[in-house]
C-alpha cells in the first residue's frame, strides 16, 4: 500500500488522482491533502476519502476548520514542510496551480521520495533549483499533466537528450486555429477567451 499525499485536491488534475486512488484502493491510499478556498469540495473529497491530514493554504479557511480537529487540520509553511516530509507519505502529487505550485515542488524535491508533478510553472520558473535538489536527494520526478507527459512517455527507454535529436509538440486547437492573419489583427480579448476545447480561466486562457 502506497500513500498519496496530494497537494492541490480540489483542482481538476486532483479530481484525476482522486479518481485513480478510488480505482485502486488496494494499492493507493490518500493520507493527505492540501486546498485553499474551495472547501465545499473538499469536504466531499473528505467524506470519501477520509485523508488523515488536511494542509489549508487560505488563513480564513483554516480557521472556519481547524477548531473540528486541530490534529488533522495544518496552516503555515512550517506545518506543510513537517507534512511532505512525513516518513510515511510514499508519494507526492505536486498539483497547486500557478506559480504558487513552486513552493511545494521546492520542499518536496528535497524528500528523496516519488514526485508526480502537475505543474509545469514551478519548472519552467524555478527548474534550476528544483532540478539539482531532486538529483542530489534521489528524488523521483514524474510529470503527470497532460503535454508533458506525453513527452516522458515518448522518452521512456532513451538513456537521455543525448539520444533525441527534436521534440515537437503540436497545439491543440484555440480560438484562432482557422484565422486569417487579417483577422488576427482585429481580434478581440473575448474572441481569445472563447477558446473551444477547454475552461481554465481568463489567465491561463489569454497567457496560451
Amino acid at each position: 500500500m502506497k500513500n498519496v499525499l496530494l497537494l492541490g485536491a480540489t483542482g481538476s488534475i486532483g479530481e484525476s488522482v482522486l479518481s485513480v486512488i478510488s480505482q485502486n484502493k488496494e494499492s493507493l491510499n490518500l493520507l493527505g491533502v492540501s486546498f485553499n478556498k474551495n472547501v465545499l469540495r473538499f469536504q466531499e473529497i473528505l467524506k470519501e476519502h477520509s485523508p488523515d491530514y488536511v494542509y489549508i493554504e487560505n488563513h480564513a479557511s483554516f480557521k472556519s476548520l481547524c477548531n473540528k480537529d486541530k490534529e488533522r487540520y495544518l496552516n503555515g509553511d512550517d506545518e506543510l514542510e513537517r507534512l511532505i516530509n512525513r516518513d510515511d507519505v510514499d508519494i507526492i502529487v505536486c498539483a497547486t496551480s500557478g506559480f504558487a505550485g513552486l513552493k511545494t515542488a521546492y520542499i518536496a524535491s528535497k524528500t528523496g521520495k516519488k514526485i508526480l508533478l502537475a505543474n509545469k510553472e514551478s519548472v519552467v520558473a524555478g527548474g534550476d533549483l528544483i532540478l539539482p535538489l531532486a538529483k542530489e536527494n534521489n528524488s523521483e520526478i514524474i510529470p503527470i499533466d497532460s503535454e508533458h507527459n506525453a513527452i516522458f512517455q515518448c522518452l521512456s527507454g532513451e538513456k537521455g537528450t543525448e539520444d533525441v535529436k527534436s521534440i515537437t509538440i503540436t497545439a491543440s486547437g484555440g480560438p484562432f486555429i482557422n484565422a486569417s492573419i487579417q483577422e488576427l489583427q482585429h481580434a478581440t480579448v473575448e474572441d481569445a477567451l472563447n477558446h473551444p476545447n477547454w475552461k481554465m480561466g481568463s489567465k491561463v486562457t489569454i497567457d496560451s
